[in-house]
């Protein structure tokens, strides 16, 4: 598995590999130079709610297809393509299970501009228009305005 920084600063810039930021006297914390912040390297979602909240980047491990058991074929040209994940071993259930809560914090880290609340269950921001946290499935139902219309959270600038 490698970690790579997920909430970074230049929107398309794509996710930044741990591995290339600077290390520091801490194991856990590393520094961007182009944006000059802190990154740090979180294990689990409320490490990463924790870390937002202070105004660090974050960095989590996603795992790789081998580690989730991804099965291949040969397709054209001869490259090997993905068919589906076999049946999981014990590490892979566990590879799989964080790929997906990865995805549900990013999704949540994605749109915390649009959420004016956090979800009550893990902290998580939840934008208004969701009737339920994407992290921890609890139900937040929708924020409408006066004229029912979705609410949308003011945004910053």
């Amino acid at each position: 598995m490698s970690a790579t920084v997920r909430n970074g600063p230049e929107a398309g810039a794509g996710p930044c590999p741990w591995d290339r930021l600077a290390p520091g006297p801490d194991p856990s914390t590393r520094h961007c130079d182009r944006c000059d912040r802190a990154v740090s390297l979180c294990a689990s979602a409320a490490r990463v709610l924790d870390r937002l909240r202070a105004g660090h980047l974050v960095a989590w491990a996603e795992p790789t297809a081998a580690d989730l058991g991804a099965v291949y074929a040969e397709g054209p040209g001869g490259f090997p393509a993905p068919l589906a994940w076999g049946p999981p071993t014990p590490d892979q259930a566990v590879a799989r299970r964080l790929r997906a809560l990865g995805m549900t914090i990013a999704d949540a880290v994605r749109n915390a501009r649009d959420a004016s609340r956090d979800c009550p269950g893990c902290g998580c921001p939840v934008p208004n228009y969701r009737v339920a946290c994407r992290v921890c499935g609890a139900a937040v139902g929708r924020l409408y305005d006066a004229d029912g219309n979705v609410r949308w959270a003011d945004r910053p600038g």
